[in-house]
């Protein structure tokens, strides 16, 4: 599995310089909305009642002064405020790897045991039942099985991979598009819209502490199951030539389940923690 720093690396690296021209103009743009709101609703106070500050509550207060104060310090600092978020989501992640670093590792690639004649057999019979070994396992059938298991490793390495981009993908998002939002927050309308930004951000930002125990699981479920026909073989992988590729089968196909369910608890994680912060 790809670890987060690597991928919050390449994130970083493309959004301070490839990306950092887009993020500089969406702070630029949320200063200006809100400057010009908050000069509008200045000068509607002063026209309607002569004074900077409304004297009733609904227009333009001392109070609405200071939250758009503290509003303009967010815009300009949002992308820093973000970014100090990213270090806790590492920080979270060296927990788990302190935790489940077994688990949390790629699961390995296997290869074909080759059971050593019994050693009362002639020196014909032991050539012969390694050119059978041999034979066996350059079968198209075995070939297959190793070709699939490979696939399907691959698949899985990348598959944490694939979601954890997604995530820092949406989070690149937020962070060009924050400034604008914040600054139209000033304005009761687009209030709402600040509120679903903060929602999408949570989601985001929680949705990795699910993705690693998803990982956990699903690979000591695949773990157990080899463990288990390990066992069922009587401590060995292939305890004749018939049961080589059928135990290479039966790795492929755990391997495919695990790709499968991860998959599924992957999109199901996402799902839920719309449901669940929505």
């Amino acid at each position: 599995m790809i670890k987060l720093q690597f991928i919050n690396d390449i994130f970083h690296n493309l959004f301070d310089n490839d990306l950092s021209t887009f993020v500089w103009t969406g702070k630029f743009i949320g200063v200006i909305i809100f400057m010009l709101t908050i000069g509008k609703e200045m000068f509607k106070s002063f026209a309607s009642s002569g004074h900077t500050f409304s004297q009733d509550k609904e227009g333009f207060t001392p109070y609405t002064l200071v939250r758009g104060l503290i509003l303009l310090a967010v815009i300009i600092s949002c992308t820093q405020i973000l970014s100090m978020a990213d270090n806790i989501l590492l920080g979270i992640e060296k927990i788990g790897e302190a935790k489940w670093n077994a688990d949390l590792q790629p699961l390995s690639l296997y290869t074909v045991q080759i059971d050593p004649p019994n050693t009362g057999n002639t020196t014909w019979d032991m050539v012969v039942q390694y050119l059978r070994e041999i034979n066996e396992n350059l079968s198209p059938l075995a070939w297959i099985n190793k070709l699939l298991y490979i696939l399907f490793w691959v698949f899985d390495l990348l598959l944490f991979t694939i979601f954890v981009a997604k995530r820092f993908f949406y989070m690149g998002l937020i962070k060009i598009f924050a400034p604008i939002i914040i600054g139209l927050s000033i304005l009761p309308e687009y209030r709402d819209m600040s509120y679903n930004l903060g929602k999408v951000y949570i989601r985001n930002f929680l949705v990795i502490i699910p993705y690693i125990l998803v990982s956990v699981f699903a690979n000591r479920l695949h773990d157990g199951f080899i463990s288990y026909l390990y066992n069922a073989g009587n401590g060995h992988v292939a305890g004749s030539v018939a049961m080589s590729v059928t135990t290479q089968t039966f790795r492929s196909g755990a391997l495919f389940g695990t790709v499968i369910l991860k998959l599924m608890l992957y999109k199901g994680v996402s799902n839920f923690m719309k449901e669940i912060i929505s």
